[in-house]
């Protein structure tokens, strides 16, 4: 990436390449990944490992993308799918799965991580959720899209 680098300890940029990396931002993205918050000290993870990870949004579409997910997080897992087929290895990406790694990491939120056991039920539910995933990917897919000729 370019730009300055970054000293480990140091807060990311005020500036638009750093975006909004605050608490609000991070419990929006924990509360979007896995239904919680996120404790205080895993958004320090979090913090810490957008610097160790350089993962400043560089592009303009990365900047509003990501300020739309902050200021819109029911849009943050119709983006992020969107954003998998289209720019998996974007900056906006990084950061959300940063704080997913953080909290897999963190003891407080191990039961969505572990396995479990289904039922006929269960698989039922497992498929149709699958099934919406790849509904909500195309979704998404088109979104970014639209929103990029949009915002040129």
């Amino acid at each position: 990436m370019t730009g300055p680098p970054l000293v480990a300890g140091a807060p990311l940029p005020a500036t638009a390449e750093g975006g909004e990396t605050g608490d609000s931002a991070a419990q929006r993205m924990a509360h979007a990944l896995i239904g919680e918050r996120a404790l205080a000290e895993e958004v320090a993870r979090w913090q810490g490992a957008l610097l160790a990870h350089d993962a400043r949004l560089i592009t303009p579409l990365e900047r509003r993308l990501w300020d739309l997910m902050v200021g819109a997080p029911w849009l943050i897992t119709t983006l992020d799918a969107g954003l998998a087929l289209g720019d998996p290895h974007g900056a906006v990406r990084h950061r959300l799965y940063l704080m997913l790694a953080v909290l897999e990491a963190s003891p407080a939120h191990t039961r969505h991580f572990l396995p479990r056991e289904f039922a006929a039920v269960g698989m039922t539910l497992l498929v149709w959720r699958g099934g919406l995933a790849g509904i909500r990917s195309v979704l998404g897919f088109a979104l970014v899209r639209v929103l990029a000729f949009a915002w040129r």
